[in-house]
């Protein structure tokens, strides 16, 4: 079989583990304040360092304000490493922050040479509600993509609009073929 089965206890089976008792002059244990900050990040009594994002060791990101939003989507943290019930306090604040749509004079060209291509402003026009372009990474991603993605890679590119961003410009408007 693929899966094997664990041995344990189950209600049926006799317990063949013995309990050790341990008595309170023994050990040491850590303040409850402390032991929930390592495991679980700052308790909210506790002060936080303002103008910082603070990741915790699982990688969670602390939804601290709008004011502390990264806007430029190459370099903001995914969705999902926001704690589960900060999540939608996140995508309120993003959504009013809007999305970003820089007007540049000159957009960095990607390719080999003599056949290097850029992204256009017009595409703005063509996807408004979704598009984004990072001045950081000169790279498209997609605003909802972002907002209502799922952690990790499930299949192959899934996270071109969204972690990587989009830069293959030869595949816009490219028939049945357009990547956006």
């Amino acid at each position: 079989a693929f899966f094997k089965r664990k041995r344990g206890n189950s209600p049926n089976e006799p317990t063949t583990t013995e309990t050790m008792l341990v008595q309170p002059t023994d050990c040491v244990q850590p303040p409850l304040l402390l032991l929930e900050f390592e495991q679980h990040g700052p308790h909210p009594s506790m002060p936080q360092h303002q103008g910082q994002s603070h990741q915790t060791q699982t990688d969670e990101v602390l939804f601290q304000g709008i004011e502390f939003l990264q806007w430029d989507p190459a370099l903001r943290p995914q969705i999902w490493q926001y704690p589960p019930n900060q999540r939608d306090d996140v995508r309120r604040a993003y959504l009013k922050l809007g999305i970003m749509q820089p007007r540049l004079k000159n957009y960095k060209a990607y390719g080999p040479e003599g056949r290097k291509r850029r992204f256009k402003y017009d595409w703005f026009k063509d996807f408004p509600s979704w598009l984004e372009y990072s001045e950081d990474s000169h790279r498209a991603y997609c605003f909802y993509c972002f907002l209502f993605g799922k952690n990790k890679n499930k299949r192959g590119g899934s996270n071109v609009f969204t972690v990587r961003g989009f830069v293959n410009w030869k595949k816009v408007h490219d028939g049945k073929k357009c990547a956006f």
